[in-house]
């Protein structure tokens, strides 16, 4: 049994280790049909302490693929010890991937969640654009 285990450990560390470098690049072009950013006036040095962001993706036939996500970003304020999150950024993507081929389609919105009334913190963006790309990658779409 022992040496079973033994031969398994080998083959999959073997497996793990088979490339300890690599290198990868993408190559990306997009046309902008909507841009619809505004930018405000720049606030003071930013607060923001650190954001998290949740994504999801349904892929079909492992070709066509649709989803979204979501980043929300936190500040702490002077005199707390408590994070309160700001702004929300949210995108949706869908597209076909083949290979090392994607091409696809992004819409991102940008959303403050502080109301001004209670809160002074003033975020730079808000509004939302669109992307109609093509990407190639060298690593391959499995």
């Amino acid at each position: 049994m022992k040496k079973i285990l033994f031969i398994l450990f080998i083959l999959l560390a073997g497996n793990a280790f088979a490339d300890p470098i690599t290198f990868d690049y993408t190559m990306e072009v997009a046309y902008l049909p909507l841009n619809a950013l505004w930018q405000f006036d720049q606030p003071a040095p930013s607060p923001i302490n650190f954001y998290t962001y949740l994504e999801s993706e349904l892929s079909f036939f492992n070709l066509v693929f649709i989803g979204g996500g979501m980043k929300s970003f936190f500040a702490t304020h002077e005199g707390t010890k408590y994070f309160k999150p700001f702004q929300m950024n949210f995108i949706f993507f869908a597209g076909i991937k083949y290979k090392q081929f994607e091409a696809g389609f992004r819409h991102y919105c940008i959303h403050p969640i502080i109301t001004y009334m209670t809160e002074p913190v003033r975020v730079n963006w808000e509004g939302g654009y669109e992307e109609l790309y093509f990407k190639i990658s060298s690593k391959e779409n499995k």
